[in-house]
């Protein structure tokens, strides 16, 4: 039997080294730092019916995924993973970048399977790692083939990252990016208001703030040496989430 590819961050279930949390950190500083070098941001060039040419994919494992998302995770969190496809889908209409729409559809609607029952164990370890295992077999069970199933394991262990560049694949990179916009607002600004307001009302947030920041919480608190716990008890993660350009 092959042995399988290995997922990021799994060697010692999502948990830190020393060297890891200082890495974080810098890397924490080089981020802020090239951020306000960056100049200002321009809405993209994408009016509210850019959302109509972004649908699920039509293909069997795409409808599986759906179904199990659907069946294993609350409303909100469902809503929160469809509209991380959307976000990710516009912001890679504006830049132009060809990725498969099925990996990032994937990615998007299991990547944070770790906040429920169906992939809790172990309760120390990351969320986002033992969610990537899970939808690893998920797919699999659906017919994916391997590398499908492996690259949107990567793309789910990745998006705690602070940064995941195209070079890690550019549908981790669209996960990332989507995720973040809706959990924090990052990247909001490149977005027309009312492409967003499109957004939100076909995928309403439910309550989304308070339900995430209680999910954090409590992560934080079962695994303080993951990477949520390193942000939630040093970066102010909560606070990030609540001021958040969004209305709930």
């Amino acid at each position: 039997m092959q042995p399988s590819l290995p997922i990021p961050w799994s060697r010692r279930e999502g948990r830190l080294s020393l060297a890891d949390r200082w890495g974080i950190a810098l890397g924490a500083v080089r981020t802020r730092l090239a951020a306000r070098r960056r100049g200002p941001f321009m809405p993209i060039e994408l009016n509210a019916r850019a959302l109509d040419s972004i649908v699920p994919p039509a293909d069997a494992v795409s409808r599986a995924v759906l179904g199990f998302a659907a069946d294993a995770q609350p409303a909100w969190l469902l809503q929160h993973a469809l509209r991380t496809y959307a976000w990710g889908r516009l912001l890679a209409l504006n830049g132009d970048w060809a990725h498969e729409a099925k990996v990032l559809y994937a990615a998007s609607l299991l990547h944070d399977l770790g906040l429920t029952s169906a992939a809790a164990e172990p309760a120390d370890g990351c969320f986002a790692v033992r969610g990537a295992r899970a939808a690893q077999q998920v797919l699999t069970q659906a017919g994916a083939g391997t590398t499908e199933a492996h690259r949107v394991a990567c793309a789910i262990a990745l998006h705690l990252d602070l940064t995941v560049g195209r070079q890690r694949g550019v549908e981790a990179h669209l996960l990332s990016a989507g995720a973040g916009l809706d959990v924090v607002g990052r990247r909001s600004r490149e977005l027309a208001p009312a492409l967003m307001q499109a957004v939100l009302a076909r995928h309403p947030r439910l309550a989304m703030k308070r339900e995430l920041c209680a999910c954090m919480r409590r992560e934080a608190q079962a695994a303080p040496h993951t990477r949520m716990g390193l942000y939630v008890g040093r970066f102010g993660f909560l606070d990030l989430i609540e001021m958040a350009p969004f209305d709930e």
